[in-house]
């Protein structure tokens, strides 16, 4: 699917360019309008959201209903759009940086998320999920969550990241946290339309951003877009320094919906989400120097219809049909030695030895209910179910393509190519409820229990589990809150993990000298987590009522058990070759994890605030008795983060961010420059970004990443010669306008 970007650009920008603007909201806003409220540009100072509308602004992630960051019977954190633009971090992985209990790590050219010590293997982001108003947006096969700029966040009202497993509420792929994008949404009547054109000197980096909204008496339109291109920055890699980073990223967004709000359809709406993100394969990918050729495309094509009903004083509505049409492409295994031998000696492009499009389709349908029993209790419950399937056609495809070892001539190549059949199809059904009252204890006590029966099938078995939820939120005082939460979460085996090994298994009967190999390859199961967590909020209020200081506090310990990730299988081929290719298995024993949290925000005044956290997490990989515990490796044991915004007269913003990791636990003896306790030293890296209004519709966005041009090296599932290079200092100017 392709666009042409700056036709699109310019139209989704000129949108609204002749009229005024109204007020964002924070709710989605489809009731009856009234009458036309109009509000100029210099009316609505997006420097002014207060720490204590922070604080009381109403989340949903944590129970799927409104609710206060202290009530909620979960650790979130939420950035308003306010916060997005203060700190100037548009993509999801530059929030979990400054999250605690979130933080990002970057395999095979692709980022994934660790959360609270935990993280899955590869480059795969398939165990949190992420949701765009109430939509899952995961990758269909790889069920990965898009945390680069395939999906900015210039169009969010608010981005809430949620601590622990969610299952119970959002299913199987809410493993170890979930991820919710609240979309800006127009109040009153009107129009709007916003854009940013960046320009940044690491690899030339340009981003393109604009989102335009109308809303009438029937109904309202939005429509967001974007596009971030960079080369990639020849960073040397590990510390042999021989080879280099190829972090190239060439990514495209397009969020369109429209929904009635005047009609006997009133809450109806239609929707279509793109991404697609095209990136190199990073740090490595074999045992030599890479070739530039390699490379990996994720697209989504996401349609839905929604419907959103207040029913009755009591009972509302809520429900979807998503249809999810993902591709994975994939170029690999040439390396920097043999393409540059090919090219001089042959004349001829090298193709790399293996190449792949995969074409996944997935539907999904949700209907939920809200009951109100009264004003202290309520009850959601709901049916869910989607089907996923790799789909045959001329569009899927494998290639393999050998590399020749004598290289005098660079066309003997040869070609074996597969016809793609597609793959088993993955099912899961589930039935979920929850039931919250709150009791006249202290000041109040918020009871939430519940939970959620999946039940998986496909050709590969059936995976079934009840995953519980308990959370009990006590409002001790007007300022102090204390929580107690319990959660559970499973992951079934997705396309990927089920047809892989499929493949796997078919290409060892067929290659392999002993005919009983492939039996050596298990069948995929499902893995389970379970989570118990010991919190507290506490605000205090200034003279006029409003808070000024907020403390969360949090401890943790979470145990993941049959953990589902991939690892290297070995056989003899027939012609006496060794074959090492990737299956994905269930994990003996266990991974658990522990460690504490605390966040601290404070306002000195409406110009001056401040944020600092810090976390820390241990986790251990245990054996099936219990007994043997192993250190979990290449995720940082501490971090520590701290922003202070300074805003002086006409809106002038000032924010620098520090982040500072306190060093990995790494494998006995893999890192040469890890000390005696097998701990590389951590990092300490300074953002700062700076908003200058030039008047009431244009300004400036000034940002310096890496201030202090840290040299660091992150460290690799492939050992101390692939290690990661931290982004240098660079340098990004943005001009944006909004009318």
């Amino acid at each position: 699917m392709r666009f042409n970007k700056k036709f699109l650009f310019a139209a989704v920008l000129g949108t609204g360019m002749a009229v005024h603007s109204p007020l964002f909201a924070q709710e989605d806003g489809v009731g009856e309008i009234e009458e036309e409220v109009v509000v100029s540009i210099n009316e609505e100072d997006v420097f002014e959201l207060s720490l204590d509308e922070l604080l009381n602004m109403e989340i949903t992630v944590a129970s799927k209903k409104a609710e206060k960051i202290s009530d909620a019977p979960g650790m979130v954190t939420v950035y308003s759009s306010d916060d997005v633009e203060r700190y100037g971090y548009y993509t999801l992985k530059d929030l979990s940086n400054i999250t605690s209990g979130y933080s990002s790590f970057s395999a095979f050219g692709e980022t994934n998320i660790e959360t609270r010590g935990q993280k899955a293997g590869s480059w795969n982001v398939n165990k949190h999920l992420l949701l765009i108003d109430g939509i899952p947006v995961n990758h269909a096969r790889a069920n990965s969550a898009p945390v680069e700029y395939q999906v900015p966040l210039y169009f969010a009202d608010r981005v809430e990241f949620l601590k622990g497993p969610g299952s119970a509420l959002y299913g199987t792929s809410a493993f170890y946290g979930v991820m919710s994008i609240t979309s800006k949404q127009l109040k009153e009547n009107g129009s709007l339309a916003e854009g940013k054109l960046t320009y940044g000197d690491a690899g030339n980096s340009q981003r393109y951003m604009a989102n335009a909204a109308v809303r009438t008496e029937t109904g309202s339109a939005n429509i967001s877009f974007s596009h971030f291109k960079k080369g990639f920055s020849g960073d040397s890699l590990g510390l042999n320094n021989n080879s280099f980073h190829f972090n190239n990223d060439n990514s495209t967004f397009l969020n369109a919906s429209y929904t009635l709000s005047d009609t006997k359809l009133k809450g109806l709406g239609i929707g279509m989400i793109y991404m697609n993100r095209n990136s190199h394969s990073g740090e490595h990918w074999g045992t030599n120097p890479i070739s530039p050729n390699n490379q990996e495309t994720w697209e989504e094509v996401i349609s839905y219809i929604k419907y959103k009903k207040q029913l009755t004083d009591k009972l509302s509505l809520n429900s979807y049909i998503k249809h999810n049409n993902s591709t994975e492409v994939g170029l690999f295994g040439a390396t920097w030695n043999n393409f540059w031998t090919i090219y001089n000696s042959g004349g001829t492009t090298v193709q790399p030895n293996s190449a792949f499009s995969y074409k996944t389709s997935d539907i999904e349908a949700l209907g939920e209910v809200t009951y109100d029993i009264d004003e202290k209790s309520s009850i959601i419950g709901g049916l869910n179910f989607f089907t996923r399937q790799e789909v045959a056609g001329p569009d899927s495809y494998e290639w393999g393509i050998l590399i020749p070892t004598d290289t005098t001539n660079g066309t003997n190549h040869s070609f074996t190519h597969t016809d793609y059949s597609g793959s088993a199809r993955v099912n899961v059904a589930s039935a979920y409820l929850q039931y919250q009252r709150t009791f006249n204890v202290m000041q109040g006590l918020i009871l939430t229990a519940g939970g959620r029966f999946d039940n998986g099938f496909s050709e590969a078995g059936t995976y079934s589990q009840f995953s519980p939820r308990a959370g009990v939120v006590l409002k001790a005082t007007n300022k102090l809150n204390i929580k107690a939460l319990y959660g559970q979460a499973l992951r079934t085996p997705g396309v990927r993990e089920i047809q892989g090994n499929a493949a796997i298994i078919e290409e060892t009967k067929e290659n392999a000298l002993d005919p009983n190999a492939a039996n050596g390859i298990p069948d995929v199961g499902a893995e389970v987590i379970r989570s118990m967590e010991l919190g507290l909020n506490y605000n205090t209020p200034l003279r006029d009522g409003k808070s000024n200081l907020s403390i969360a506090i949090a401890g943790f310990y979470n145990i993941t058990s049959n953990p589902l990730d991939g690892e290297q299988y070995s056989y003899e081929t027939k012609t006496g070759d060794i074959a090492s290719p990737n299956i994905f298995v269930n994990s003996d024993g266990s991974i658990e994890a522990s460690g504490a949290e605390i966040d601290i925000q404070f306002a000195l005044n409406k110009n001056l605030r401040f944020m600092a956290n810090h976390a820390i997490a241990k986790a251990y990989n245990v054996d099936t008795t219990g007994n043997v515990r192993t250190d979990f490796v290449d995720v940082p044991l501490q971090k520590t983060n701290f922003s202070m915004t300074y805003t002086i007269p006409k809106r002038v913003s000032i924010t620098p961010v520090v982040r500072h990791n306190w060093g990995y636990q790494v494998a006995e003896g893999a890192y040469d420059n890890a000390n005696s306790d097998n701990i590389l030293e951590g990092f300490t890296l300074v953002d700062l970004n700076i908003l200058v209004p030039i008047n009431d519709n244009f300004g400036v966005e000034a940002q310096v990443r890496n201030l202090l041009d840290t040299e660091w090296k992150q460290p690799s599932l492939l050992g101390q010669n692939s290690m990661i290079p931290l982004a240098r200092r660079n340098f990004m100017l943005t001009l944006y306008a909004k009318f």
